[in-house]
């Protein structure tokens, strides 16, 4: 969805930094700013509307939880719009061309797409993208040393936060009930009952043992609450917990960074000249 929605605006916003910079630019007209201020406001309208009508259509037609999840699937449905466009105008004012600007807009996209840890469940990922190596050393919170210097490209990507967040709101907490075809079934010892035989099997694995009465075959659910269905996600227990509002606060930062970087590069390349030789 990002390329069909930000490929017009790279357009736009590409086309009317060219008419800046041979006529509004040197005649004085207006400002760098002005430019950077009108190309983002003018957007948000659509954004906007774009956003709400994905919602409506997407989230109430799935049976997804209403109340409190609701709302903060809206709050997160809209700042990715944000954040989808301010990003397409961030590649736009740091590349030389509308093509270079399209190429990258993909490998970037593609990349979040890939090391999410929610497309791809966190422990699928290739280790080599799951770890990199750090000059800095870690964070630990009990005071001691830790000599694993190490970093994950997971945590650097935004689409980490606005994936886990939206799936810690719709299925963190819940109970979990499976369908029969989930279930797990064998028969128990002749003359036990399935409580007798398993009951404390299945409670030390988190398991759910659905007919701990019968004698004939057991049942079993894999989970018992949606958190434990977080944890092959990595978002029961990682560096923000399963706190959905935490995920929320990070990923608008990074829409943030996407405004603030839009502006530095814009006046980084076309005020002061800079050609980016490092990227490009």
């Amino acid at each position: 969805m990002v390329n069909t929605i930000v490929n017009p605006i790279l357009a736009r916003f590409f086309t009317q930094r060219l008419l800046w910079q041979v006529r509004e630019g040197p005649s004085r007209t207006y400002g760098w700013v002005a430019l950077c201020n009108a190309s983002f406001l003018a957007e948000l309208p659509a954004i906007g509307i774009t956003g709400v009508v994905y919602y409506l259509l997407w989230y109430f037609l799935t049976g997804l939880p209403l109340g409190e999840a609701a709302g903060y699937t809206f709050l997160m449905v809209v700042i990715y719009e944000i954040f989808e466009m301010t990003l397409g105008l961030l590649v736009t004012s740091m590349s030389p061309d509308l093509k270079v600007a399209g190429l990258v807009l993909v490998f970037l996209v593609t990349t979040f797409n890939w090391f999410n840890g929610i497309v791809v469940p966190y422990q699928q990922i290739q280790v080599f993208w799951r770890s990199w190596a750090s000059f800095a050393p870690s964070f630990n919170p009990t005071g001691s040393s830790n000599s694993n210097l190490t970093s994950q490209l997971y945590y650097i990507n935004p689409l980490t936060y606005l994936f886990g967040g939206m799936i810690i709101a719709a299925d963190g907490g819940i109970d979990v009930i499976c369908d029969p075809s989930d279930l797990l079934t064998f028969p128990p010892p002749e003359g036990q009952t399935c409580g007798e035989y398993a009951s404390k099997w299945a409670q030390s694995v988190q398991a759910n043992l659905t007919n701990p009465l019968s004698t004939g075959f057991c049942h079993v659910c894999q989970y018992t609450t949606g958190t434990q269905y977080l944890a092959q996600f990595n978002l029961h227990n990682g560096q923000l917990g399963n706190n959905m509002w935490a995920y929320l606060a990070v990923f608008l930062l990074f829409t943030l960074s996407n405004i603030v970087f839009f502006y530095w590069f814009t006046w980084l390349t076309r005020i002061k000249g800079w050609k980016l030789r490092l990227f490009f």
